[in-house]
């Protein structure tokens, strides 16, 4: 099967090149839409999954602070930190480990290009940054009732340092490039004299470490231009193993994100590592959209991190018996069923396929307990400590000096991820002739789609090359320059109406989701409120009240009040699903709204190109692709970016009293904030919109129109040998669809 789709990519692009004077815009579009892989990126790919010297590769994916180092410490250092950590979460450096018999590491620097779309991209959020805060400036001056000129200059700060915070949580990708580019300027390094590569070497562990502090350090001179690090050690665990860990975030560097994308192509297993306590987030689920089944890679485990977080809550003792084992083993249950909901609805086929099976496939793990269990006492921070002191709190038992050890190794569960990857160790080549399998499948598939469709688009192309002659084109090509002007304008009066409408749509959509979680949570967190009844024995004044007591006969008073009670678990739900709500409703009604207008857009602009220039002097297939292609070049919107739930209301119990309602404060704030950050986002979609609204659409239409009817002109001009051309390329293609 393999031999076969080779010849099949192989005859495809020959075909392409040989006929590339016929090959018209919609029939690339066929290739480009279904041929992921040329012939050669093909073989290449084939090649590396089949390579017997290959190492097993293992990819990490996981957010930031998800626990991806502390896995990999597990893994392979028996918890002992031992990467070096990245100077920003923003500025991670893809990172891969393999064995080696010395220290050693190889360092790649950004090139030219990278650098360059760093300043560009710092250049962005400056201008972002200016109207950010020249919004906020306006805001609080409308809401003072003053003129912004009349604000001190504190204030005017403090706008430009909430602009700044609401853009850096709202697009990290582009703070790390400016960060990035001002340390790039501030190193005063030509980037004409650094090396694409630099080589280190090192006698020790520690040795390698500190030398890489200046590549990916915080203040490291170096570590604005490091891409990514290649590290080797002469670690058992290393053996026939190659671990590639992935930056936190989608990286905002374009290079770097396709250069980890093509990496986890390569890898045989990959774990989606998430934390317990805010697990398969938006932004897991969208790092794991870089996995692909087409790619053949099969084996896919979910890591639920830093479990030990999760244990202390009162009523999950309870509900679980309060023995160890037992809540260890319904909080993965339940992790289980929350991953299978999730999950089961992505458009993802590997996650899908990972739901379907989610079971065997689901590890909860505590690099906090892997460190308390391998590592001297010496060596323990504050937070392994205070996390040791709640296990003796809440399980005496299970955490006594005779069974330490072994409630250390569950609560780990780095047995069950060492087993895994032996498992994987002994099936290495099975996985690779799945992934194999897999692979050529999938291109398979594509493939025929591909060839069926362009045997009938070059069908129906001789069809329409017999039909029309010369004559026809030139006049076509006479209309078409005499009506362009007229056209355009017309394509971009209705694209600005059209515009206009999505605007309005968007603001009344967003506006009303904003609206609605607002009530929604207020009642929620009334529901959770409540009120009891608490008495207290006090001493009641004066020598008689003290002889009484004296003599046990009295001397007291009971003082009964009541207090507000609020059931914070209830309320961290709540709030939860009102981030989620507003983080994913959001977003999903202005994609839906935006991908609704892009097919509204499509059919009216050819309704009105049609009308503009008429029938006879368009073809109407022409029109259409590159109407569909015009619409393509507009960007997607972007995503909102919110703010996580504070630590003070990660609360379970039940708070009573001032603790109520001092949580409740918090929760009041945290709405407040996150409906501030929606609007914010409301805005961003506007702005958003009216750039799109500066495309020259009809510019960019009939400059395609134009390109097409060349083509045409040329393929008519040489009719006899077009149609040759035509027959034999559909009877190749439906040759290759046999």
């Amino acid at each position: 099967m393999n031999q076969a789709i080779l010849h099949r990519l192989t005859r495809l692009d020959q075909l392409f090149s040989q006929f590339d004077d016929i090959c018209d815009g919609a029939a690339l579009d066929i290739k480009r839409s279904h041929c992921e892989y040329s012939a050669a990126a093909f073989s290449q790919h084939l090649h590396d999954l089949q390579n017997s010297d290959r190492l097993l590769t293992v990819g990490i994916i996981g957010r930031v602070k998800a626990g991806k180092s502390s896995l990999i410490n597990g893994l392979l250092f028996e918890g002992e930190e031992v990467l070096p950590k990245a100077a920003t979460p923003m500025t991670a450096a893809l990172t891969t480990l393999s064995y080696s018999d010395s220290f050693t590491a190889e360092v790649c620097f950004f090139n030219r290009d990278d650098i360059e779309q760093m300043h560009s991209d710092s250049q962005r959020y400056q201008q972002k940054l200016i109207r950010l805060t020249e919004d906020e400036i306006a805001r609080l001056a409308e809401r003072r009732d003053v003129h912004p000129d009349q604000l001190d200059e504190s204030t005017l700060e403090r706008c430009k340092s909430s602009a700044r915070r609401q853009l850096d949580e709202r697009e990290p990708g582009l703070r790390a490039m400016n960060e990035l580019s001002l340390r790039v300027r501030a190193s005063g390094m030509d980037i004409n004299t650094l090396p694409s590569i630099q080589d280190i070497t090192a006698g020790s562990r520690a040795e390698l470490n500190q030398k890489l502090l200046d590549y990916v350090g915080a203040d490291g001179r170096m570590m604005p231009f490091t891409s990514s690090l290649n590290i080797g050690l002469p670690v058992a665990a290393l053996q026939d193993l190659r671990i590639v860990d992935t930056p936190g975030l989608n990286d905002a560097m374009a290079s770097r994100e396709q250069r980890t994308y093509n990496m986890l192509k390569e890898c045989n297993v990959v774990f989606i590592v998430s934390p317990a306590g805010q697990f398969l987030s938006e932004q897991d689920l969208e790092l794991s959209s870089r996995l692909s089944s087409s790619h053949g890679i099969q084996e896919i485990y979910l890591v639920a991190s830093q479990i030990d977080t999760q244990l202390h809550s009162r009523s999950e003792r309870e509900r679980w018996g309060g023995d160890f084992s037992s809540v260890l083993g319904g909080l993965k249950q339940t992790l289980s069923n929350a991953a299978f909901g999730t999950l089961k609805n992505q458009d993802n086929e590997s996650l899908k396929h990972l739901a379907q099976n989610i079971q065997p496939r689901l590890f909860v793990t505590s690099g906090m307990a892997k460190t308390l269990q391998h590592q001297p006492e010496s060596s323990w921070d504050d937070n392994c400590r205070h996390a040791l002191q709640m296990l003796h709190r809440n399980y005496p038992d299970d955490f006594s000096q005779a069974a330490m050890q072994r409630s250390l190794s569950m609560l780990a569960g780095y047995d069950a991820l060492d087993g895994a990857i032996a498992g994987v160790r002994q099936q290495k080549e099975a996985i690779i002739t799945q992934q194999v399998e897999s692979f050529c499948q999938s291109q398979r598939k594509s493939l025929d789609r591909a060839v069926s469709q362009l045997a009938e688009h070059f069908t129906e192309g001789k069809k329409r090359i017999e039909q029309t002659d010369l004559a026809q084109v030139v006049k076509r090509q006479e209309t078409l320059n005499e009506v362009r002007t007229r056209g355009a304008a017309a394509a971009n009066v209705l694209f600005q109406d059209q515009i206009e409408r999505l605007d309005l749509m968007l603001t009344e959509q967003l506006s009303g989701l904003i609206a609605s979680f607002r009530k929604d949570i207020q009642q929620s967190v009334n529901e959770a409120q409540g009120q009891t009844t608490r008495s207290r024995t006090v001493d009641k004044s004066g020598f008689g009240a003290r002889f009484l007591r004296a003599i046990n006969f009295g001397g007291t008073e009971t003082i009964t009040r009541t207090v507000t009670t609020l059931k914070a678990s209830e309320v961290r739900t709540a709030l939860e699903d009102m981030r989620s709500f507003i983080d994913s409703g959001i977003a999903t009604i202005a994609r839906k709204l935006m991908h609704q207008w892009r097919d509204a857009m499509n059919t009216a602009l050819i309704a009105k190109l049609r009308e503009t220039v008429g029938d006879s002097n368009v073809d109407g297939d022409q029109l259409a692709t590159v109407t569909r292609w015009a619409l393509a070049t507009i960007r997607d919107l972007p995503s909102p970016a919110l703010s996580e739930l504070p630590a003070v209301l990660a609360y379970s119990g039940t708070r009573e009293g001032n603790k109520a309602e001092e949580h409740l404060a918090a929760a009041h704030d945290f709405v407040v904030q996150l409906q501030q950050e929606a609007h914010l986002y409301a805005k961003q979609i506007q702005r958003e919109v009216r750039q799109i609204a500066e495309i020259d659409l009809g510019d960019l239409i009939f400059a395609g129109l134009q390109q097409e009817l060349t083509k045409l002109n040329d393929m008519v001009l040489n009719k006899r040998l077009t149609l040759d051309k035509m027959e034999m390329i559909a009877k190749a293609f439906k040759e290759l669809a046999q």
